[in-house]
């Protein structure tokens, strides 16, 4: 069975509860409906906000002039939490020269919790999105269609908004810098 093959059946498994949850998990994430908001001191509250997968691509978008760092994670990955670090490391050493990092957790949305915890454990200091998939082949696609659905998945954008680079696997902060120093460095 092919590794794109395998996260699409989990991905289909993990539909089945979402459809179960959403409607109650929708409600109570109502409070949590905002973007990530700063505290004092710089560290972003736990809040996050559920998306649909079809809204990716417009927040992307919307990051003008940017150089944008998308990461597609979930909390039950293990690579994903210990690469997860040097993902905010990475958005804390280039934010000033024009890096930006969205996150996008493709957990359960039942699992608000979990990644609210994480995320507050982790101090993340970027915008984080939990994305309801309702066709992940079709998500996935969009996303890029050499991307075999496997997480952690991390795609660079130039400040176009064109994609310059693709990392997929867990990687450390000096291989995400090789991915970004040469968008960043274009003018």
């Amino acid at each position: 069975m092919t590794n794109r093959l395998r996260t699409m059946q989990m991905w289909r498994r993990v539909l089945l509860g979402w459809a179960a949850c959403f409607l109650t998990a929708t409600f109570c994430a109502a409070n949590d409906a905002g973007a990530l908001k700063t505290q004092a001191g710089g560290a972003m509250t736990n809040a996050l906000r559920i998306i649909s997968e079809d809204k990716v691509q417009s927040i992307l978008a919307q990051q003008n002039d940017k150089v944008v760092v998308a990461n597609f994670w979930a909390t039950w990955c293990a690579p994903c939490r210990e690469e997860f670090p040097e993902l905010v490391k990475l958005h804390r050493r280039y934010r000033e020269r024009g890096l930006v990092v969205i996150a996008f957790a493709i957990d359960d949305v039942d699992a608000i919790a979990s990644v609210k915890k994480f995320v507050a454990e982790q101090k993340v200091d970027f915008q984080v999105y939990l994305v309801q998939l309702n066709d992940q082949e079709k998500f996935i696609d969009t996303i890029d269609k050499s991307w075999p659905g496997s997480i952690p998945a991390t795609f660079i954008y130039d400040k176009k908004g064109k994609l310059a680079g693709r990392l997929i696997g867990a990687h450390e902060l000096v291989e995400f810098e090789e991915a970004v120093k040469p968008a960043l460095s274009v003018q």
